[in-house]
C-alpha cells in the first residue's frame, strides 16, 4: 500500500472526532423537531410527497448511525463513507434548488431559525470541504502508534475545526441580519 494513499492516524483521529461533531450537531435539531426538519426535506422538491416522511426519518436515523460509526475503530471506513455521501446528497440537493431557482427554501441543514436558512452557494463552499475531509476518512491510516502529544494536537485541531465549521454555519445562518444591519447603518 501506498503512503500517498493512506493518511496519519492523528489525522484521522481528528477527521473522526470533526465528523462525529459535525453530524452530532446537524441531528441533534432534527431530534428535537421532526416536524420542522421534514418540511425541510419537502421544500427541496425532490421528493413524491408519500416518501418525505420516511426519507426524513431515515435521514435522522443515517446521521445518528455516522456519528457512532466515526468513532468506533471497527465501523470507521463505514462511517466515512455514509458521512461522505450522504454530504454528497445534501450537496446536490442544495446545487439543485440553487439551479432551479429555489433559494428561499430552508437548508434544514444547521438548525432551524425563524425564518429558516435559506439555500446559497455558502452552503456549497461550507459542504465541499466537509465531503473531502469525509473522503479523507475512508482512506486506510498509516500504522504508526499514537504518541502522547499526537491527542494533544487532535483535540486542538478537531476543537479548532469544529469552531471554524460552527462560525461558518453561524454567520450563514445570520447573513440576511448582518447584510440587512450592515446596510441600516449607511455602510
Amino acid at each position: 500500500m501506498s503512503i500517498f494513499l493512506s493518511i496519519d492516524p492523528a489525522a484521522a483521529l481528528m477527521i473522526r472526532l470533526l465528523l462525529a461533531f459535525v453530524f452530532a450537531g446537524a441531528v441533534y435539531h432534527k431530534l428535537v423537531e421532526p416536524s420542522r426538519f421534514r418540511d425541510a426535506v419537502s421544500g427541496y422538491g425532490l421528493l413524491p410527497g408519500p416518501f418525505v416522511t420516511p426519507v426524513a426519518a431515515g435521514l435522522i436515523v443515517l446521521e445518528c448511525v455516522i456519528v457512532i460509526a466515526v468513532l468506533l475503530p471497527w465501523t470507521v471506513l463505514v462511517g466515512a463513507t455514509l458521512a461522505c455521501s450522504l454530504l454528497s446528497l445534501y450537496t446536490a440537493s442544495i446545487t439543485i434548488n440553487l439551479a432551479r431557482g429555489r433559494t428561499r427554501i430552508d437548508c434544514g441543514c444547521t438548525g432551524f431559525v425563524e425564518q429558516g436558512q435559506p439555500l446559497t452557494g455558502w452552503l456549497l463552499a461550507r459542504n465541499l470541504p466537509l465531503v473531502f475531509v469525509a473522503f479523507l476518512g475512508t482512506l486506510p491510516v498509516q500504522p504508526r502508534t499514537l504518541a502522547g502529544w499526537d491527542f494533544a494536537i487532535v483535540c486542538c485541531a478537531a476543537m479548532a475545526s469544529g469552531l471554524l465549521y460552527m462560525s461558518v454555519s453561524y454567520l450563514l445562518v445570520n447573513a440576511p441580519k448582518l447584510r440587512a444591519l450592515m446596510m441600516g447603518s449607511g455602510s
